[in-house]
Parts: C-alpha cells; sequence; structure tokens
C-alpha cells in the first residue's frame, strides 16, 4: 500500500485553493429539451387536424429529442467539472503517457524535476509498467503531476502530487 493520495481523488484538496472546478452552461441541452417538447406539441396538433400520419412521424422525433435533451441535461448538471487553475482561468489539460516498468527510476525523476521536456523524449511502452499523469494550464504553465506504477488490478501512486508553478 502506498503513503501517496492518488491525483484524481486530491485534485481540488492541492495547490491551495487554486484549483476548482468549472461546469459547463446547460443552455444548449435545455434547449435540445425543449425543441423535443414543441415537436410533441406540434404533434398533437396535427392528431386534432387529422393528419395522423404526420402526427406519428412528429411524436416519434419529438420523443427521440426530448430523451437526449433530458439525458444531456441531467449528464450536465450531475457532472462535477472540470479542473480551472483559477488564478490564470484556465481548464487544466490532463495528459496520461505510460511506460515501462524498467523507466519507472526516469520517469519519477523527470517528473520530480519538473522537467516535461525530458518526459515527452522517453519512449511510451504498450504494457505501461508505469504512468505520468500531468495536469497542465499551457499559457500559465501551472502544472501538478504524479507518477503511478501498476501493481496488480490498479494504479498504485509512487510519488506525492508536485506542484509546478510556471513551468
Amino acid at each position: 500500500m502506498s503513503d501517496y493520495k492518488a491525483i484524481a481523488d486530491e485534485i481540488y484538496n492541492i495547490g491551495g485553493g487554486n484549483i476548482i472546478p468549472r461546469k459547463k452552461n446547460p443552455i444548449i441541452q435545455i434547449l435540445i429539451l425543449l425543441a423535443g417538447i414543441a415537436l410533441i406539441v406540434v404533434a398533437y396538433g396535427q392528431t386534432v387536424k387529422g393528419n395522423t400520419d404526420l402526427s406519428n412521424k412528429l411524436l416519434v422525433a419529438g420523443i427521440l429529442v426530448g430523451v437526449t435533451g433530458l439525458s444531456m441535461t441531467v449528464f450536465c448538471l450531475m457532472h462535477k467539472g472540470s479542473p480551472y487553475h483559477k488564478p490564470s482561468g484556465e481548464r487544466l489539460r490532463r495528459t496520461r503517457r505510460g511506460f515501462d516498468f524498467a523507466s519507472r527510476d526516469k520517469v519519477v525523476d523527470c517528473l520530480t524535476r519538473g522537467d516535461f521536456a525530458a518526459l515527452e523524449a522517453l519512449p511510451e511502452h504498450e504494457s505501461e509498467g508505469v504512468i505520468a499523469i500531468v495536469y497542465r494550464a499551457p499559457k500559465s504553465g501551472f502544472a501538478i503531476a504524479q507518477a503511478q506504477e501498476f501493481v496488480p488490478h490498479y494504479y498504485l501512486p509512487i510519488t506525492d502530487i508536485l506542484l509546478f508553478e510556471g513551468k
């Protein structure tokens, strides 16, 4: 068992409150839901006029669009949000690179030095015995990173969560 906490579990608890979740605005999803409801209302109007063939087609389209809009709205409202760097307002971009277990010490060394160029130069490997997870704000240079190694059935952190300002 590792003494370190996983970066995904602790992302909003590090950086002195500089990493915040930000949700998407659900207006588009709500508009799609309303379009589905409108199609169902128009389908009912066509039934009253006696045009059942068009009414059936509009009803099916309305149900499909409405259910799609509803599911998109629920997902948008229930989603935690994406991590943002509060001072710069930038979204943190997550990268995950896999390496063979023999590269473990090199990966840890690159991450602890904050040398992301050297990390990018290391050859990736299919087996992914060791992974490097980096969240970066491209313009401000803010980054957090962690190396994890694979033990049967999950990845175990092998470094603490590393914080870099202006890298």
